[in-house]
């Protein structure tokens, strides 16, 4: 199979408390890294996680091939909750030397 990865968006979108976003792993196998990284407007990055694993709402591993749903509960990095406005989560795995990368627009409105 032909490594990529399907991202489906995020719901609710707006959305004031936490947000989904959804996205399908095609692999043979368990891909080499993974990561969302949430960026604001300007480019400052305000959340990284690597590995996603608290935040999976299934428990499993995101980088196995699989439909995944990840919470982000609109906190940064420090655990601060950010403001309204547009923020993008770029979304990148990689796997057999080969990278794949997609920008999530996603609008917080409390």
């Amino acid at each position: 199979d032909e490594f990529d990865i399907k991202v489906y968006g995020n719901y609710p979108n707006p959305f004031s408390d936490q947000t989904i976003i959804s996205f399908f792993v095609n692999s043979d196998n368990e891909i080499d890294d993974f990561s969302i990284k949430i960026y604001t407007t300007s480019g400052r990055l305000i959340r990284k996680t690597d590995l996603l694993l608290d935040e999976s709402i299934a428990g499993d591993n995101v980088k196995m091939p699989s439909y995944h749903e990840l919470i982000w509960d609109g906190t940064d990095d420090d655990g601060n909750q950010v403001g309204n406005g547009v923020y993008f989560a770029v979304i990148r795995g990689k796997y057999k030397g080969k990278t794949v990368e997609h920008v999530l627009k996603i609008a917080r409105l409390q």
